[in-house]
């Protein structure tokens, strides 16, 4: 079982994936202006899934990334700036994860 987050400046879809790649649970919510409470909003929703037992998990956000540090530097869509956001990730669900810019990670799943 495998996490998804895709963060963009409006709303937030957080996926559960088999070991397939295919979808099984998934929730979406409004994007958060405040970095906590968005975490808060993850948490929420890692407790709707009732397998939790993640092997690993990617998040992809708009903007500029940190790829050293695993950190969002903000972008005009998501304001939240220089926040520990693969860290912050891996901590909620229990496993590792990969942080990109969402067009990069969309670019992955094209032909």
């Amino acid at each position: 079982m495998y996490v998804g987050i895709d963060i963009g400046g409006t709303k937030t879809l957080l996926a559960c994936l088999d070991d397939q790649g295919v979808i099984t649970q998934q929730q979406r919510f409004p994007t958060p202006k405040e970095y906590s409470t968005f975490l808060e909003k993850l948490a929420e929703g890692l407790k709707t899934f009732p397998r939790q037992g993640f092997k690993a998990g990617g998040v992809g956000v708009p903007g500029h990334i940190d790829q050293a540090r695993g950190v969002s530097l903000g972008s005009a869509h998501v304001t939240w700036a220089d926040v520990p956001l693969k860290a912050d990730c891996e901590k909620i669900f229990n496993c590792p994860f990969v942080i990109d810019n969402d067009a990069n990670l969309a670019g992955l799943n094209q032909p």
